[in-house]
């Protein structure tokens, strides 16, 4: 009958394997088990409820609707140790990622911190260079101008010369 072929029960097992041998159960694998179980719980809980209210006294019956009650309450307890290790498997999931994110998190500090100092190195240098570069063109600078003092000043002279020899050439030639 409909109701002897669901006794025995059906447990669908979906395992998959990482590369390390470790036993997963990803998201999709996960969700398709939990579908079978809770689709086998509520018919087992249908048929339990059916076979009560088809025969009150028989004691067949009765101890097959004992025997679809357990069967459901064992389903249901296959569905909460489920969720439990699809749970635990979340939290793992999550802890790791929360070790990774702190990770990164902590060597994108170490990536700024070192930026920032390499900056500061940089505008140091920059500094320097601008100094030294300011400095050198003082000392040119300098240079020129007592270039060009040195150049007017023998023109001055040269013109003091000029014009006390044409002083004297007035002062002799006039009568």
């Amino acid at each position: 009958t409909n109701l002897s072929l669901t006794l025995h029960s059906f447990w669908p097992v979906v395992h998959v394997f990482s590369g390390r041998g470790k036993l997963e159960y990803p998201e999709e694998t996960q969700d398709k088990t939990l579908a079978v179980l809770l689709e086998q719980a509520f018919r087992i809980k249908d048929e339990v409820a059916a076979s009560l209210q088809c025969s009150q006294g028989c004691v067949h019956t009765q101890t097959l609707s004992h025997k679809l009650l357990e069967s459901h309450i064992l389903t249901i307890t296959r569905i909460v140790k489920q969720l439990s290790l699809n749970i635990q498997t979340l939290e793992r999931q999550i802890a790791q990622r929360d070790s990774a994110v702190c990770g990164t998190t902590r060597a994108v500090q170490w990536l700024d911190h070192k930026n920032m100092a390499g900056i500061g190195d940089l505008r140091g240098r920059v500094a320097s260079a601008e100094v030294n570069s300011s400095q050198r063109q003082v000392l040119r600078l300098q240079q020129e101008v007592t270039q060009l003092r040195s150049a007017v000043d023998a023109k001055m002279n040269k013109l003091q010369v000029k014009v006390r020899f044409h002083t004297i050439w007035k002062y002799w030639r006039s009568p």
